[in-house]
């Protein structure tokens, strides 16, 4: 026997969950209410609603009835079979009832919820993207007839409503989030103005931190911030570059600033978008480049050592050059005085002469060798 025994018992549970609907409590609360209300005047024991997180699975939201925790926490779209899929995702009539076991599909639905009968109905999102599944199950009573059937087709799907709100409040929530978390951890400083009034809108909390923190941002003007010393705009100030003739958002300026209480050095980007509320925004991007810029200097630094060396060693080689060529030409000449000279003093002279100068060009070899493996660290 049905609990519900007439058209205006339907009707009383329909204003009943509206009212819960409709309550100051929670959602969570509205829901639970409402699903309490259900199984109370259709006559079963539990309820459920199962709602996606977002990725894998679908998890026990709200649970009716359940105190001997049978039916499933979570699940994923895997788990089902693809009749299981079908009967739920994808029928065209987005209910379904099964109070028996009469076919195997229906045993390995009843099976999967661990329930011996149930009334599910699955619930979508604005995008027509299935959300979760909001039911009850164990009936206490005989089958529901067609009234019976619609009134809680509508109530599930009321609530399934209800259920797509909170979803799409939480998605908000954890996109909100998800934006934040990226903006605060992506090494940019990042912080944007009105373009016409330049109060700040918005700073990320890199580069609110060395100025007090996001909330000294909040209504002030962007130099009221950032310098202590200035009543105006800054002389810098790139918003006349990012706008073309006629108004419009020209492509990304940038330049590099030194910031002067700490003497840092950053890469500014600068553009202009139409902020949420619609007025032009000025965005300011900015990634610190202080160790980029004490690289630059120390190349600047070796390059003018290099230079320099590189003169040295040119004068190097003429001095040793000329050195050389000396006791050669000594060598050389003496050599050819002995070759032609009979007188015996002469000759020995001669011989005296290029004995000097090979030992002096040998000591000279010997040296420049020293200097060479000297530079190459080979030696002390």
């Amino acid at each position: 026997m049905n609990a519900i025994k007439n058209k205006d018992e339907l009707n009383t549970v329909v204003y009943k969950v509206i009212e819960y609907i409709n309550s100051e409590k929670t959602i969570k609360q509205k829901i639970t209410d409402s699903l309490a209300h259900i199984c109370t005047s259709f006559a079963f024991e539990r309820a459920f609603v199962y709602q996606t997180d977002g990725f894998r699975f679908f998890h026990l939201r709200e649970t009716i009835g359940n105190e001997d925790n049978l039916l499933r926490k979570k699940f994923e779209m895997a788990d089902m079979s693809p009749q299981h899929q079908k009967r739920f995702m994808s029928a065209p009539v987005p209910c379904t009832y099964l109070d028996t076991a009469a076919t195997p599909i229906h045993a390995e639905i009843l099976d999967f919820y661990r329930v011996h009968s149930l009334y599910g109905c699955r619930m979508k999102d604005n995008e027509g993207k299935v959300i979760g599944f909001i039911g009850v199950a164990n009936s206490c009573t005989d089958s529901l007839n067609e009234e019976q059937e619609y009134t809680l087709h509508l109530i599930l799907n009321l609530l399934g409503k209800v259920v797509a709100a909170r979803e799409y409040k939480y998605r908000v929530t954890r996109t909100q989030k998800t934006l934040e978390n990226i903006m605060n951890h992506m090494g940019v400083d990042i912080y944007v103005n009105a373009y016409d009034t330049h109060e700040a809108l918005y700073a990320n909390k890199s580069m609110a931190a060395p100025y007090g923190g996001v909330k000294s941002f909040v209504g002030r003007k962007c130099w009221e911030v950032l310098y202590k010393d200035k009543t105006g705009p800054c002389e810098y100030c790139p918003k006349s570059k990012i706008l073309d003739e006629n108004g419009k958002p020209t492509k990304l300026y940038s330049w590099d600033y030194q910031r002067p209480f700490d003497n840092s050095w950053f890469r500014v980007f600068s553009s202009a978008f139409n902020w949420t509320d619609g007025q032009l925004a000025h965005i300011v991007t900015s990634v610190d480049i202080t160790h980029q810029k004490q690289v630059e200097a120390e190349l600047i630094i070796a390059k003018e050592k290099a230079e320099k060396l590189d003169q040295l060693k040119s004068a190097f080689l003429a001095n040793m050059s000329h050195e050389i060529r000396t006791p050669l030409n000594a060598i050389v000449g003496f050599s050819d005085l002995l070759s032609m000279s009979n007188d015996a003093e002469e000759r020995e002279e001669a011989i005296r002469i290029i004995k000097e100068n090979n030992t002096l060009l040998l000591q000279l070899i010997t040296d420049i060798l020293d200097l060479s493996k000297i530079e190459s660290g080979s030696l002390d």
